[in-house]
């Protein structure tokens, strides 16, 4: 496959192009998070090419790290040696308070690469009662938790649907 101008950016003098699409995915959804990340770690769920991608941008932003979430071991050891704070296995039952642990606290941006009903429930379960809390993901499937838990909760869902190439050129 050859990438076109339409998905990919300008990224050197002799005008060649590369493909961006994790860059801007990725990019698009921290950009949802910014009032929090440079303060405060946030959690990224998927350790795959989608999540280095973020922890690098996160990186570059100058954000605050965060705690990765990923049920293959390979995947956190890649995301630790990336800069993660921590990798933790999702499927642990003392997942959330390892998170917890490694982020000195309670988090209150989740970017959620993976969309399962499973990272779906775990990354809605991360978010703080009673604080302002945002769970960022790419919009894939359907959502695990009742609807009155989203204002008892006082939690912020925002979706992010790849990103967009120009915002990503003009910041």
């Amino acid at each position: 496959m050859r990438p076109t101008t339409r998905f990919a950016c300008k990224t050197d003098h002799n005008g060649h192009y590369h493909d961006a699409c994790s860059g801007v995915t990725t990019y698009g959804a921290l950009r949802k998070l910014a009032d929090i990340y440079p303060w405060e770690p946030i959690v990224v769920i998927g350790a795959g090419g989608l999540g280095l991608m973020c922890l690098s941008i996160l990186k570059a932003l100058g954000g605050n790290g965060a705690v990765v979430i990923d049920i293959d071991e390979p995947k956190r050891r890649a995301a630790l040696e990336c800069g993660a704070l921590a990798a933790v296995d999702g499927r642990d039952p003392n997942a959330t308070a390892e998170i917890t642990r490694a982020a000195q606290g309670p988090v209150r941006g989740v970017v959620d690469l993976v969309g399962s009903p499973e990272t779906a429930a775990l990354g809605f379960d991360l978010l703080p009662e009673g604080r302002e809390a945002r769970d960022c993901r790419p919009v894939r499937r359907r959502r695990p938790w009742a609807l009155p838990l989203i204002p008892i909760k006082a939690a912020t869902i925002q979706g992010s649907y790849v990103g967009n190439l120009h915002k990503s050129l003009s910041t």
